[in-house]
């Protein structure tokens, strides 16, 4: 038997994004290191129209500050943008701050894109149905 230990470190981590109760959307640590992220940049979203009723984004970083993109902003270690009007736009139920993002990297049509899917948050859903009995 030949053993390979694995390197926690080396492996890639889920990315996140998740929507705060005031309708920012603040990026993990990992999500914020592996995008790029710095506050002279801008980033703008789409969504795609032939499937309306995923809850899928698709977001475009910028370089620099970009006319119809969201400004990234940095409060100490923390990236966020204030999404608050995009979000109250598109119907999210974000008030009780437990929207989140699982972020991944796609390329179409020759551009990087980064894929926001939103995640069902379970265990709040397992807390709720034990609060109801």
């Amino acid at each position: 038997m030949k053993l390979r230990f694995i390197n926690a470190e080396a492996l890639d981590k889920t990315l996140k994004a998740s929507i705060h109760s005031n309708g920012r959307l603040g990026f993990s640590s990992e999500a914020a290191i592996k995008m790029g992220l710095s506050t002279e940049q801008s980033i703008g979203f789409s969504t795609d129209d032939d499937n309306p009723n995923e809850r899928i984004l698709y977001a475009e970083v910028y370089p620099n500050q970009q006319e119809g993109a969201f400004r990234v902003y940095k409060a100490g270690n923390y990236f966020y943008l204030s999404t608050k009007d995009l979000f109250d736009t598109l119907k999210y139920d974000y008030a009780d701050g437990y929207f989140v993002f699982v972020i991944s990297k796609e390329v179409i049509e020759g551009k990087t894109f980064y894929k926001f899917k939103h995640r069902v948050n379970n265990k709040i859903k397992k807390n709720e149905e034990t609060q109801m009995g």
